[in-house]
């Protein structure tokens, strides 16, 4: 996993689609309710790619331009689109980081 999680990604992808999901997960002896955020991106031949999931407390703006900052340093110099939700500020927590992306 840590291999997995550590590789270097392709400096394009024509589209990547992010998004965080709320689940149940398991802690101790009960559940509780995480976001587990996904990076999929599609790779020039066509075929898709999962970048890199994270999970966290809560869906929030902040740790989406962690996310963002963090596939820049991992290679990634440029994304054609972006796929989101309407979460406030998500767009400009991408553009900070990759400005001439569509969202």
């Amino acid at each position: 996993m840590a291999a997995w999680r550590g590789r270097a990604l392709e400096p394009f992808y024509p589209v990547v689609f992010l998004d965080g999901l709320r689940v149940n997960i398991w802690e101790g002896v009960q559940t509780v309710r995480k976001s587990v955020y996904l990076a999929l991106a599609t790779r020039l031949d066509g075929q898709k790619e999962l970048l890199e999931l994270w999970i966290e407390q809560n869906e929030a703006v902040k740790f989406w331009m962690d996310i963002t900052s963090e596939l820049k340093s991992r290679r990634v110099t440029d994304i054609l689109l972006a796929a989101v939700d309407g979460l406030t500020g998500f767009p400009e927590a991408i553009a900070a980081v990759f400005p001439k992306t569509e969202v």
